[in-house]
């Protein structure tokens, strides 16, 4: 039943509920996969927030751990906030990825991108050996009330970028 043509309704579906230029395109700068090997110290001193840093006196902001437990299990490897842009990239498993259907990968961008979302962030998906270009994203206007977003998640074959 999920075949091209429902998959294009829904898509459809998604999309009509923001104007097109309401809402940011995701950002085009490529994942800083060197970000993903240095020291937690390291991160927290550049103000970022990776998987592996907690703020042991509170609540970490973005908080998706807990979206991370329940639904980024084999999926998803790590992630890197960067708080003054606002932007969460979530680095994912390639293999894993490549089996999911698009309903799969939907809802796993969805989790994340709603959890992102309450904390007032966009949320790109990358795989790590495709660090130019994300494979999904989430992004939201979050100057409007309540927040207008929409969701963009690769074809085979073609960019998400290519789609906006």
């Amino acid at each position: 039943m999920f075949g091209i043509v429902s998959r294009s309704l829904f898509l459809g579906l998604l999309w009509a509920t923001a104007a097109p230029d309401a809402v940011p395109v995701p950002a085009t700068v490529p994942l800083e996969t060197q970000l993903l090997e240095v020291e937690a110290a390291q991160i927290e001193a550049l103000g970022l927030v990776r998987r592996d840093t907690i703020d042991p006196e509170g609540l970490t902001v973005p908080s998706l751990w807990w979206t991370a437990q329940q639904f980024g299990d084999k999926s998803l490897e790590t992630w890197l906030a960067y708080p003054e842009v606002r932007r969460v990239d979530l680095v994912v498993n390639r293999q894993v990825w490549s089996l999911w259907d698009y309903l799969d990968r939907y809802q796993f961008v969805n989790h994340f991108g709603l959890a992102a979302r309450y904390d007032g962030y966009n949320v790109r998906v990358f795989v790590r050996q495709q660090p130019d270009v994300p494979v999904a994203a989430y992004t939201c206007n979050f100057e409007s009330d309540p927040a207008i977003c929409r969701m963009a998640i690769e074809a085979t074959g073609r960019s998400i970028l290519d789609e906006l």
